[in-house]
């Protein structure tokens, strides 16, 4: 239920953000753009880990994933079930082109080539086009597909990727997210340590950046302290 609920939610952004024509930059004209074929079906792209990442390049695709690919997945389809079965939304039918990210940030880029192949060159089709992209799950899988989704101004609306680097609306103009960013998460660490007084943590993180950018966030919030010389020591620890 909580999937399907954060799946129809991000489908009602997308909906009104293909509505509104909102602008992603500057310039003006490079603001979303609708198309609808001529049965009125809007066609979404979506990324999803239904496979781990294999263990070699020759073996890209690793165990299935249920409740972080499949479940997540399901939801999106059941989502959109919901939306055409409700015309209070709008007057327009959607349909989903989902494509296995393997957990992987190459693999989710060449498979994310295949949204573009309908929209451009001699293979272009307004019945197969994607007017936007439902995902990713790991924030490196999103950033990495959101550079060519730029590139040819496809919306993209991730469930679950956190990373603070997609703040960047200028590197990542036509990027959207329903979490909140990972800087918040140390926010309200560092707040709880604030409250209860403590003046000694330690902290286990992960390696790569979502672990070492919490820890240099969390080191920030301690050096730029105005609480009167008082606050704590931060031991650390990468765990991989």
């Amino acid at each position: 239920m909580e999937h399907s609920l954060t799946l129809q939610f991000i489908l009602c952004v997308i909906i009104h953000i293909l509505t509104s024509g909102i602008a992603f930059s500057d310039d003006k004209s490079k603001s979303a753009k609708i198309e609808i074929d001529e049965e009125n079906v809007v066609v979404l792209g979506g990324l999803f880990p239904v496979h781990s990442k294999g263990p070699s390049q020759e073996d890209r695709c690793g165990p299935m994933l249920l409740e972080k690919g499949i479940q997540r997945l399901e939801a999106m389809l059941y989502a959109i079930d919901r939306i055409n079965n409700n015309t209070s939304y709008w007057q327009f039918k959607m349909s989903a082109t989902v494509l296995d990210t393997c957990s992987s940030d190459s693999y989710a880029l060449e498979q994310s080539l295949q949204f573009l192949h309908y929209s451009c060159g001699p293979n272009a089709n307004i019945s197969r086009k994607v007017a936007a992209v439902v995902g990713a799950a790991n924030s490196v899988v999103s950033a990495s597909v959101a550079n060519i989704f730029r590139l040819f101004q496809i919306p993209q609306v991730s469930y679950a990727s956190t990373s603070e680097e997609l703040d960047d609306l200028y590197k990542y103009p036509y990027f959207f997210r329903v979490v909140p960013s990972d800087r918040f998460q140390v926010k309200v660490i560092y707040d709880i340590l604030l409250e209860f007084g403590w003046t000694y943590v330690s902290m286990v993180a992960s390696k790569g950046e979502y672990g070492e950018n919490a820890v240099q966030n969390m080191q920030d919030l301690i050096r730029n302290s105005t609480h009167d010389g008082k606050f704590l020591q931060i031991s650390l620890n990468f765990n991989s």
